[in-house]
């Protein structure tokens, strides 16, 4: 995921320097010119226009990370919700 890629661009950049944002820019300019599918995950509902623009087809919202995050607050919603006495 973008995540990973951008961590393995910091650590051991390219002899080109490229970022992960034009690293995404020549995935989507390769799957075009070949007519591929490809997609990468959204963090944001305005990530996740930005990326349908770039022509991704495949595009989740968030990762397990917001996932994870997701869950972990309906949680403590649904702890706090039952401590509750009518």
């Amino acid at each position: 995921g973008p995540a990973d890629l951008g961590l393995r661009l910091a650590a051991a950049p390219p002899a080109d320097g490229m970022t992960l944002p034009e690293a995404v820019e020549r995935v989507a300019s390769a799957a075009r010119l070949h007519g591929k599918a490809w997609g990468i995950t959204a963090g944001s509902i305005e990530e996740l226009a930005r990326r349908r623009a770039q022509g991704a087809q495949i595009v989740p919202r968030g990762g397990e990370y917001i996932l994870m995050q997701s869950l972990a607050a309906w949680s403590a919603e649904l702890d706090s919700a039952l401590r509750e006495r009518p």
